[in-house]
């Protein structure tokens, strides 16, 4: 068995991204994820060094690569921000008094 990556990291985006598109470089990860590049860089590094993906330098550029089996585990992840509904709002009605005054 491989590695173990959790679900939603920005470990698992990388991966996916390089799985699903190959040829890519790391600005072109970066670029997609919408993340900074020194922060992809370093996560990329910290997979390189698990032996999950390899860089190949090539005359002009460096691409990524999948190189052994890893397993994403976990759940994905739960929404932290409240939904913003749209439409008009609910408000009271003005011209409704209630029982005191019927």
């Amino acid at each position: 068995m491989g590695r173990q990556i959790k679900k939603g990291s920005l470990e698992a985006r990388i991966l996916r991204i390089v799985q699903s598109r190959y040829p890519v470089t790391l600005a072109e990860v970066a670029k997609e994820l919408r993340v900074t590049e020194k922060r992809t860089e370093l996560a990329v590094r910290n997979l390189i060094t698990q032996g999950v993906l390899v860089a190949e330098p090539l005359s002009d550029k460096t691409y990524l690569r999948v190189t052994s089996g890893f397993m994403v585990v976990g759940t994905a992840p739960e929404q932290k921000k409240a939904l913003k509904h749209k439409g008009p709002k609910r408000g009271k009605i003005d011209d409704y008094e209630g029982n005191m005054y019927g």
